[in-house]
């Protein structure tokens, strides 16, 4: 049975290798043939291609081995709570009644395709702090506050970069917090804010805080807007 679950792990990992591995040929050769001809909408086009089809790689990957930890957990082999072995670049921390979140860059990481990957890291990361820490469902059982802050490195200038608040990385992100830690992500759930903050380096910073201590927050400095 378990020579099986291996086999099935093989060839649903080879099988998105090869597939997507000819597709991304594929579009390596267009994009070769837009930069012989300066064509600039071309070379964009395929980046964004590009950009979809890594991420794509990226999930099947990602899902083949998590339902071949699932198969071994529900055989037996590995305890039903140890979480799935990953390394991930989404750090979260609680400090008193805040959970505070840090992600290695500022929204948005990519330039183009699907942002989805965001919500699954997150949620990830989460799930795994919660299994831990053992923490209650809902975290925030009142009305919160979900917090942005986008450092950058303040000697290279002001950042030109960021999106609308109501872009899809906010939502992506805030969906897996209300999902796991919050009442809802209605107004009478939760308050939300961005605020840049700059800094010697660049990265996204998430604070849920509880009503009472998001007030504090508006009425300190620490929402003084830089300047140059």
């Amino acid at each position: 049975m378990l020579q099986e679950i291996g086999m099935t792990l093989h060839d649903a990992m080879a099988w998105t290798m090869d597939l997507r591995g000819e597709l991304i040929k594929n579009r390596l050769e267009l994009m070769d043939t837009a930069l012989q001809h300066k064509d600039k909408e071309a070379v964009y086009r395929h980046l964004f291609e590009l950009s979809q089809l890594t991420e794509t790689v990226c999930k099947e990957l990602r899902g083949a081995m998590t339902e071949f930890y699932d198969n071994l957990q529900l055989m037996g082999m590995f305890h039903k709570l140890l979480p799935f072995p990953q390394t991930d670049d989404v750090a979260v921390s609680i400090e008193g009644n805040c959970l505070k979140l840090e992600l290695p860059a500022i929204l948005p990481f990519n330039s183009g395709g699907s942002v989805n990957y965001l919500h699954e890291k997150v949620y990830g990361a989460l799930k795994q702090v919660i299994r831990e820490k053992k923490l209650p469902r809902p975290f925030f059982d009142g009305r919160c506050a979900v917090v942005y802050l986008h450092h950058y490195a303040a000697r290279n200038g002001t950042i030109h970069h960021l999106r609308d608040y109501d872009n899809l990385e906010h939502r992506c992100i805030t969906n897996a917090l209300a999902s796991l830690l919050m009442c809802g992500d209605g107004p009478n759930c939760m308050i939300s804010l961005d605020i840049l903050v700059p800094g010697e380096r660049n990265f996204t910073e998430i604070r849920l805080l509880p009503e009472r201590e998001f007030r504090q927050l508006v009425a300190s400095e620490k929402l003084a807007i830089p300047t140059e």
